[in-house]
């Protein structure tokens, strides 16, 4: 049961902070590398600013990663 949930959250686009990971981050990095932005910021819009996607684009801004 934990390997379904766990595979339910990767699905989703969660637990990548601080390392990216998933079906998310493999389209990101199909993108253009003229896209520009940074991966968890474009993660965030693609989530409509939600948490905790929101939370992890302004640590990345903050931190500067």
């Amino acid at each position: 049961m934990a390997w379904i949930r766990k595979r339910a959250r990767y699905r989703k686009g969660l637990d990548q902070w601080p390392n990216p990971k998933g079906p998310f981050y493999d389209q990101w990095m199909n993108l253009p590398a003229d896209t520009g932005g940074s991966y968890y910021a474009w993660l965030a819009k693609q989530k409509n600013w939600r948490e905790p996607w929101r939370s992890w684009a302004e640590l990345e801004r903050r931190f500067d990663i």
